[in-house]
């Protein structure tokens, strides 16, 4: 086993979890160990034996499916939250993991951080079909529209959830 050394460790594989797996996974980590080495970390406690992969999905052993997005960014948000305001800064899902309910799972978190379902957010008018699921779902108010120039002069910013300055 490689020696513990950095933040990627927290999450590792210790030989004190191998209790926890089932035989063949267990099988399955010696086998790695005895033609890889130390040198080749498992990141998980409880390793994954991905037996299939189709598209952007994958399979372990029992069947189990997964959004394959290691070593991938699926998509970003920035958050502001201080004592005048709860804001979404930006919020970005990448397109080829749009409709995988990726942006659902990250609202859900920005939410729970935020302490609201309703935070401040700007969306440009260009992109308000892509977000009016997110919008109708969450009831979203419509507060301001901001006129061109704002932050581009290609478009306008629309406020949903409160007010920015003017």
């Amino acid at each position: 086993m490689a020696t513990e050394s950095s933040i990627m460790d927290s999450n590792s594989f210790k030989e004190e979890y191998a209790s926890m797996l089932s035989p063949k996974t267990r099988e399955m980590i010696s086998k790695r160990e005895k033609y890889l080495g130390g040198a080749y970390r498992l990141f998980y406690r409880k390793p994954l034996n991905i037996v299939r992969g189709e598209g952007d999905y994958l399979w372990d052993d029992e069947g189990n499916k997964y959004l394959d997005m290691y070593n991938n960014v699926a998509g970003v948000a920035f958050l502001k939250k201080d004592d005048t305001e709860s804001k979404i800064c930006t919020f970005l899902v990448v397109e080829g993991y749009r409709g995988k309910h990726v942006a659902s799972k990250m609202l859900e978190c920005a939410f729970k951080y935020l302490g609201t379902t309703k935070p401040l957010i700007t969306i440009a008018d260009y992109k308000i079909p892509m977000f009016e699921p997110i919008i109708k779902k969450y009831n979203w108010e419509l507060t301001q529209t901001m006129s061109e120039g704002y932050y581009n002069n290609s478009s306008r910013e629309l406020v949903y959830n409160g007010k920015l300055p003017e």
